[in-house]
C-alpha cells in the first residue's frame, strides 16, 4: 500500500515539476522562436538585397522590381520568403532599399519578429513608420503607416 502511495505522490510532484518548467521557461522558450525568425528574416532580406546589387554590378543597369524574374537563377535559387510564408520581396528604387513584408495570419508575431530585429540593429524595439524608413539606417525593420503590416529592410 506504500508503494501505490509513494507512486502517486511522485506522479504528483512530476506533473507539478513539469507545470512550473513551462510555467517560467515558456516564455523564454517563445522569445528564442521569434529571435531565430528574426534572424531568419534578416538574412533574406540580406540575400536579396545582395543580389539586388551584384545584379545592377554585372548588368550594368539599374534593377526594377520587373526584373525580378531575372534575379533566379542567376543570383538567387529562389525568390526569399518570409518565415510566414509570403514570398513578396521588393526594392525600393527610388531609396534603394531591398525589404521583405511579413505577413500571414498572426500580425502579433510579425510584431515581435519586427521588435526583435530593431532591437538587435539598434538597441531599441521602437519600430519606425516606413515613411521614417530612409533616414532610419542601413537595415532593421518598420511598420507600414498605412496599415498594421511590418516590412524588413535593407539598403543597398
Amino acid at each position: 500500500m506504500s508503494n501505490v502511495l509513494i507512486g502517486i505522490i511522485g506522479v504528483i510532484l512530476f506533473i507539478g515539476l513539469a507545470l512550473a518548467g513551462a510555467l517560467f521557461l515558456g516564455p523564454r522558450f517563445q522569445e528564442a522562436t521569434i529571435n531565430s525568425k528574426a534572424a531568419t528574416e534578416m538574412a533574406q532580406v540580406t540575400q536579396y538585397a545582395n543580389a539586388v546589387a551584384l545584379f545592377q554590378l554585372q548588368e550594368g543597369e539599374k534593377y526594377t522590381n520587373d526584373k525580378k524574374a531575372r534575379l533566379v537563377p542567376a543570383y538567387l535559387k529562389v525568390v526569399p520568403t518570409s518565415t510566414s510564408g509570403t514570398n513578396y520581396a521588393g526594392y525600393d528604387e527610388d531609396n534603394q532599399f531591398a525589404y521583405m513584408l511579413l505577413g500571414g495570419v498572426d500580425l502579433d508575431q510579425s510584431r515581435r519578429i519586427c521588435e526583435s530585429i530593431q532591437r538587435t540593429m539598434t538597441g531599441s524595439p521602437v519600430l519606425p513608420v516606413v515613411d521614417a524608413l530612409y533616414n532610419a539606417g542601413k537595415h532593421g525593420c518598420s511598420r507600414n503607416s498605412a496599415s498594421t503590416g511590418y516590412m524588413v529592410h535593407q539598403r543597398i
